[in-house]
């Protein structure tokens, strides 16, 4: 059902929108990345509406067959692994719980691969004719399941490892182990209202089980999706900023390519 609906508001618009993806669940937003054929914002595959259209028409279709096999071999781990992805994701869509869906859209393709490699497992059951023919559909579903995914693998390495744009996003993890050494147990205020720089801090220092607060603008790019109330802020210790946003209110402590960390006190 999910992949029907996808594929009706991919075909009934035209083209992605440009720009960085909301942090909701929209279909016709985030159609190329339930499919994992392309980015969820701006697209990089570079097969235009036409290209990506056809790449969905083909989709369906090797989903359907697969789902064919397995409901008629009645192998129900790789059937689950088939509908379960669509029918959780619609499930969520219906009910509006748009934050919960924006972190499911990438789990249809690898749990296809897994229900292939299942129903492969299983020939080793079967026995006559019906197991030469699913042994010949599946190597070609395999490669068609793994081959309608190259476009956005070449686009992905060229746009965010051979794309020079991106080189203020290329994080370092010695920088981060510095920031939490001269941090240490002190409080830190993080003011980065950017959302590829809030989401590296968010993650980096986050997972650190550091003391962290943070400024409005930023919390409203890491929180606000989960409607959580802003907590606030006291007098910190530190404040990481922009590079291009520099404090007068501390001193310099540490600089990074995409950073400045002040000690405030």
């Amino acid at each position: 059902m999910y992949h029907c609906l996808c594929l009706h508001r991919k075909l009934g618009f035209a083209g992605l929108r440009n720009g960085n993806p909301r942090l909701s669940f929209d279909l016709e937003l985030h159609t190329s990345a339930c499919f994992d054929l392309d980015n969820q914002g701006t697209p990089i595959t570079s097969l235009g509406s036409a290209g990506l259209g056809i790449l969905y028409i083909v989709t369906f279709l090797t989903s359907a067959t697969l789902i064919w096999i397995a409901a008629s071999k009645r192998e129900t781990k790789a059937l689950g692994l088939l509908v379960g992805p669509p029918l959780l994701l619609s499930y969520f869509w219906f009910l509006g719980k748009g934050a919960i869906a924006f972190q499911l859209v990438g789990i249809a393709y690898p749990f296809s691969i897994c229900a292939l490699i299942l129903i492969y497992d299983s020939l080793f059951w079967v026995k006559g004719p019906k197991r030469s023919t699913i042994a010949l559909i599946l190597p070609i579903l395999f490669f068609a399941v793994i081959g309608l995914r190259l476009p956005r693998f070449i686009g992905s390495f060229h746009r965010y490892v051979g794309n020079s744009e991106f080189r203020p996003y290329w994080y370092a993890l010695s920088d981060f182990n510095q920031i939490e050494a001269i941090v240490g147990t002190g409080l830190l205020e993080l003011d980065v209202p950017q959302i590829h720089h809030a989401t590296a801090t968010l993650v980096e220092l986050g997972r650190r089980n550091m003391r962290l607060e943070w400024e409005a603008n930023t919390w409203k790019l890491v929180g606000s999706h989960w409607d959580w109330p802003y907590p606030g802020k006291t007098k910190p210790d530190y404040k990481l900023t922009l590079l291009d946003h520099p404090c007068s209110e501390g001193v310099l402590a540490f600089k990074t390519p995409q950073f400045l960390l002040y000690r405030m006190h």
